[in-house]
């Protein structure tokens, strides 16, 4: 199935945040209960230690993304627990919030817009994106990693979408599941109950946007593709593959990068 280039309708400018917001929060809150990307967690750390990296600058963090699982398991593996920073074109400051309340002395976010394809200098550290890099036009992935590239950081993608049947059946009963599990997240929002069982256009974005997601996924190998072009002096080390996901038939395709004189022999 060739990929086809659509749009998802929580992240362009125009949709209201506390639609934006009501998406985000259920696809943190399913990730979470899915545990999506806890089987990246192995490779994550490893990387981290391979190229002695303390600190995690994350993009398009949305809701706070599979961090609440994802960021124990991790430091766990780890000598000392790295430093997290979240961060979003359109930032859920409050989910933010919530993902630092439960690592406050490890994790922080940026309240202000950042764009993935020019990342503030300051914001120093491993680059990873979750879920995020099927929203990208080729043109603009390619800026994204070639950002990575000139400003000396690694940058790790996980997505978890493809463009398969086998996902498009699993989407359809994945929508009801909103109705279900909209009560159980937290904080509470009247404003989430109102746009979700009275007029239900959170349910009605996430089964838009959950298909949309899937036709313009990229597998590993096209990943791979546009790091060649965005690296094309070869300074980087890039490995690209697909493993198998916790819980879920599914799995993740990924893409880990990182300068190659940052491993020592």
């Amino acid at each position: 199935m060739r990929r086809f280039q659509l749009m998802e309708i929580h992240e362009q400018a125009w949709c209201p945040e506390l639609l934006r917001n009501g998406v985000t929060d259920f696809l943190e809150f399913a990730a979470e209960m899915g545990e999506y990307f806890q089987s990246a967690a192995p490779l994550l750390s490893e990387t981290l230690v391979k190229i002695k990296s303390s600190s995690i600058t994350d993009l398009c963090s949305g809701g706070g993304g599979p961090w609440k699982k994802l960021y124990p398991l991790i430091s766990a593996s780890l000598e000392k627990a790295p430093s997290l920073v979240l961060s979003d074109k359109y930032p859920n400051a409050e989910a933010f919030q919530k993902i630092r309340l439960e690592f406050p002395d490890s994790v922080n976010f940026i309240s202000s817009s950042v764009d993935a394809a020019e990342v503030p200098e300051t914001a120093k550290g491993f680059r990873t994106l979750f879920g995020a890099f099927h929203h990208f036009t080729p043109p603009y992935a390619e800026a994204v990693m070639r950002n990575a590239v000139e400003n000396g950081e690694g940058i790790g993608i996980f997505e978890f979408t493809e463009r398969s049947l086998i996902y498009f059946l699993i989407l359809f009963p994945a929508v009801f599941s909103v109705f279900i599990f909209t009560p159980f997240i937290r904080p509470f929002s009247f404003f989430r109950l109102l746009l979700t069982y009275i007029i239900p256009l959170i349910p009605l974005i996430i089964f838009i946007d959950g298909a949309v997601s899937c036709l313009r996924s990229y597998s590993s190998n096209e990943m791979m593709e546009i790091a060649g072009k965005a690296d094309p002096g070869g300074t980087y080390k890039w490995l690209s593959g697909r493993m198998k996901m916790k819980g879920p038939p599914l799995h993740i395709n990924y893409l880990i990068g990182y300068r190659k004189d940052a491993v020592k022999s």
